[in-house]
């Protein structure tokens, strides 16, 4: 018995080590009536491109031989193949189709991201060469909408700014054309002996030349009051002592004009740091605009007062004045140089627009902040906040 199954272990080595390496040279009939040689039998099953044999010793079985071609598949069969196959396919198209959409969707994507910023660049572009017309469209909420509404914005406020500018140049110019025209015209009539030089044209001609010097000052005082740098030397001052000098000052103007004037709520205890003169001017051009737009039996009203909010505290001076207001299309510019809310008024009754300017700048210079409020019914309110000063040593 051991004499068969050690027959049986020789025929098997043989034919992995001879027949193995002969069958990749042979087709398929050609590998059987090989494998045939070492086997009594023919195979008893084929699974696709393996062949299987029984190794039998005196018609004993005493193992069994598979036998796969070089390059085949393996012990797969026909069907696993097939399915192997599809699979693959399968697999392959759907990465295609996956590729395509996904560049598809970039390619959308891309456009709707790179579409609205080529209309920023654009306008961008066309703003830096002067048209300050330019204005881009909001189509989305995100944050590229939120960019352009940010240039709709800035380039409307451009816009604004060059306007003003304009009207800037063209102010200064009637303001000072027009006293120079009439100083020229009295010597020109006194050199052609027009009009004979009497005390009565020359106060004529002196009125006009403090007019041209009243104009030239108010354009110093606005670039002095625009100047940051400049240095406004701050002391701890009492602003109801200020109040109380200043109102004083127009309570012969208010009697005169028989306006109704009040001081209220004026703490003593306040403190704040700040440049005494300038509080004074700001409160001196409030004043003179509130006087003079009050009918008789108007009211004008001042107030002083401690406010407090989450942030910090402050002080609040308020001027009210009853009479004409300023139109709501107007109160974005009334502290804008030059700007007048009627410009068909003269010199004498509209003054030359610069008081308010300089009054906004000299409040911000010094960390204070200034807001209007007018109707029709109600009548007008210039509100000042400075911060208030937590001590009180050491008081102007």
């Amino acid at each position: 018995m051991r004499r068969k199954y050690l027959a049986g272990v020789l025929t098997l080595l043989l034919v992995a080590l001879l027949a193995v390496p002969a069958l990749a040279a042979y087709t398929d009939s050609q590998a059987q009536d090989l494998v045939s040689l070492f086997a009594e039998k023919e195979a008893i099953q084929m699974y696709g491109e393996t062949f299987t044999y029984p190794i039998l010793v005196e018609e004993e079985k005493i193992g069994t031989l598979e036998l796969t071609l070089l390059g085949r598949k393996g012990v797969f069969a026909a069907e696993d193949l097939d399915f192997s196959h599809t699979i693959s396919r399968s697999i392959a198209g759907i990465a295609f189709l996956a590729t395509l959409g996904a560049l598809i969707t970039s390619f959308f994507l891309s456009r709707s991201l790179i579409q609205p910023l080529s209309k920023i660049t654009l306008a961008v572009s066309k703003l830096r060469q002067g048209d300050l017309s330019q204005q881009v469209e909001v189509t989305s909420d995100d944050e590229l909408g939120s960019l352009a509404l940010f240039f709709n914005a800035m380039a409307q406020q451009l816009a604004e700014n060059e306007k003003l500018r304009r009207t800037l140049t063209a102010d200064i110019s009637h303001e000072l054309r027009t006293p120079l025209t009439t100083i020229k015209s009295y010597l020109e009539a006194f050199k052609d002996k027009v009009l004979p030089p009497t005390e009565e044209n020359i106060v004529a001609l002196q009125e006009e030349a403090n007019r041209l010097e009243n104009l030239v000052k108010a354009l110093q005082d606005l670039s002095l009051a625009e100047n940051r740098s400049k240095n406004l030397i701050a002391t701890k001052i009492n602003p109801a002592a200020v109040i109380k000098k200043v109102y004083k000052l127009y309570q012969p103007l208010l009697q005169e004009k028989k306006i109704i004037s009040k001081i209220t709520t004026i703490p003593e205890e306040i403190i704040l740091e700040i440049n005494e003169a300038s509080l004074e001017r700001i409160l001196h051009n409030l004043l003179s605009n509130a006087v003079k737009y009050t009918p008789a039996w108007g009211e004008v009203t001042l107030d002083l007062s401690k406010k407090k909010n989450k942030l910090k505290n402050y002080v609040q001076i308020t001027v009210y004045n009853s009479g004409s207001n300023i139109s709501e299309k107007d109160l974005p510019y009334i502290f804008e140089r030059f700007y007048r809310c009627d410009p068909s008024r003269s010199r004498e009754t509209g003054g030359a627009g610069i008081g308010l300017t300089i009054v906004k700048e000299l409040v911000e210079s010094q960390g204070g902040d200034i807001s209007v409020v007018s109707t029709e019914s109600e009548g007008t309110t210039f509100t000042i906040s400075f911060p208030q000063c937590h001590t009180n040593s050491n008081v102007g």
